[in-house]
């Protein structure tokens, strides 16, 4: 059975004697043999064709080898093809030079066949590793696209039905209620709130498994942080909840440079894993410097409960995607398992490291050092710490929403209308445009995955109308169920200049509103 020839080599040399032995004792390899007798004729030939390895002569006429291998490793196409040089030249200075126009090997005639064939085999086995790393780097970036496009896909068949329940058990709280309709609404809101949490968590694992984690960095107040976490639980009507107290070294600065919401994500995962499991009347969070330099810090985080314990086996296993320490039968809590493993990966992914320390009986302490940046000079009294007043002057807005869901867009036109505006619709980006143009809103709510056009094309569409009729650009804020790392910074790309994520509430388009108009 005949071999299939896989690799192709190129033969420059001026004496055609010489091409024909070189191609006889190589055509006996698994290669594929051209040959030409110039430089110039070697150029002709690598544009209609690829070669994986080069042998070339250095004295030829017009052009020698070492001013060809030069031109070639200058042009991006040709660049990475290795280049033997194979000469009756024997000298140190033309080597040296040989190297340096980028030549991977030198060999001299006369040569030894079998030297020769082991060299060349050598160095197409690179050829073929690196071809072969190449595709299966692209064979994984199309995975990734393609996982990408699901996650993108499911979030938004998800999350589009599931804003529709939640926005309208927040209208209905909103209404008068007698004891039993608000005891059944509570029990609606808190199915709702908790299949959420599941959709954000198994989209969250994903994302930062495939590196698709955002870095937003702000300055924020970290003592207010851990409080605002520890509140989040204490407001929990329930019975014999473990009391949570903390403890924040005098030495951690006020405010801090960092992710504010991958920390308080892994700070409420870790407490909520306390009061899942632990069975214990307290808890502390403490917080304290681990290193520091003029202009960073090294903050310690300390999960600590006073509870039954953890075995070596499930300090061993807790971290796993997907697992729980409760028997699979018997489980006394909720959940899929993914809180410490989240959290585990965001703690890593910055930088830092989650561990567990637990012993039987005395209960366990999940500790992780991150890295933030000191700030300085800042005034406590800036803007972006006040906490915006509840009560402001209704301005006369025009609003327009845009979705293509209708019961989304019912919802979101009776909250906004309920608060006191004007609301517009409409159900795709076509229609978006030209309501903008006979209504000439304040501001946009513009959803992104729609029929005719989407989203980011109707905001170029209406950021060129803007230009074009000179009318002063209004906000448009993207309201959408996408949850991929890049998203965001895709829709700013298009001319918008927000992002609220489905399911949102009715704080979400106030508190949009509030930034651009109050």
């Amino acid at each position: 059975m005949t071999k299939q020839k896989i690799n192709k080599i190129l033969i420059v040399d001026d004496l055609n004697s010489n091409l024909d032995l070189l191609s006889n004792y190589l055509s006996e390899e698994e290669y594929v043999v051209a040959t030409v007798n110039s430089a110039k004729s070697a150029l002709a030939k690598i544009k209609s064709h690829r070669f994986d390895i080069i042998l070339l002569d250095i004295n030829m006429p017009d052009m020698n080898g070492i001013e060809l291998c030069k031109v070639l490793k200058e042009n991006d196409a040709t660049k990475n093809i290795p280049i033997i040089f194979l000469t009756a030249i024997n000298s140190q200075d033309v080597i040296i030079e040989a190297f340096k126009a980028g030549g991977v090997d030198y060999i001299q005639k006369p040569f030894n066949v079998e030297e020769l064939k082991m060299k060349i085999g050598n160095h197409l086995k690179l050829v073929n590793y690196q071809r072969q790393l190449e595709s299966a780097i692209e064979i994984a970036d199309l995975s990734n696209k393609a996982k990408s496009n699901f996650l993108s896909n499911i979030s938004h068949e998800l999350k589009t039905p599931l804003n529709g329940i939640v926005c309208t058990l927040e209208m209905i709280s909103e209404t008068q209620l007698n004891r039993k309709q608000n005891e059944l609404l509570n029990i609606a809101t808190e199915s709702a709130t908790y299949l959420t949490n599941i959709l954000n968590d198994i989209l969250d694992l994903t994302n930062i498994e495939s590196g698709q984690i955002e870095k937003d960095n702000e300055n924020f107040n970290i003592r207010n942080l851990i409080n605002e976490s520890i509140k989040a639980f204490q407001s929990r009507i329930i019975p014999n909840m473990a009391k949570i107290y903390s403890h924040i070294s005098i030495e951690i600065p006020e405010i801090i440079y960092g992710n504010k919401f991958r920390t308080m994500q892994v700070l409420k995962n870790l407490i909520d894993n306390a009061l899942k499991y632990s069975d214990s009347e307290k808890i502390d969070v403490n917080l304290s410097i681990s290193s520091e330099t003029q202009s960073h810090c090294i903050l310690k985080f300390e999960i600590q409960d006073y509870g039954k314990g953890l075995t070596s086996y499930q300090q061993n296993i807790i971290f796993n995607n997907f697992t729980q320490i409760d028997d699979q039968n018997n489980r006394k809590t909720s959940g899929i398992g993914s809180g410490l493993a989240i959290s585990r990966k965001i703690v890593e992914y910055f930088g830092g490291e989650l561990s567990v320390k637990s012993e039987i009986g005395k209960g366990s302490t999940f500790y992780y050092t991150i890295k933030y940046k000191k700030i300085k000079g800042l005034d406590f009294q800036d803007k972006a710490f006040k906490t915006p007043s509840d009560i402001y002057e209704i301005p006369k807005l025009k609003i327009l929403v845009v979705d293509d869901n209708s019961i989304n867009l019912k919802v979101a036109n009776m909250i906004i209308t309920k608060m006191g505006y004007i609301s517009y619709s409409a159900t795709n980006g076509k229609e978006a445009v030209e309501k903008h143009l006979s209504f000439l809103p304040d501001i946009i709510f513009m959803d992104i995955q729609m029929p005719e056009m989407d989203g980011m094309e109707a905001t170029r569409k209406i950021r060129l109308n803007e230009i074009q009729l000179r009318l002063s650009p209004i906000p448009i804020v993207a309201l959408t169920a996408s949850a991929i790392k890049g998203d965001k910074e895709l829709y700013l790309a298009s001319g918008m200049n927000d992002y609220i994520t489905k399911p949102f509430k009715k704080s979400d388009i106030e508190e949009t509103i509030k930034k651009y108009f109050i």
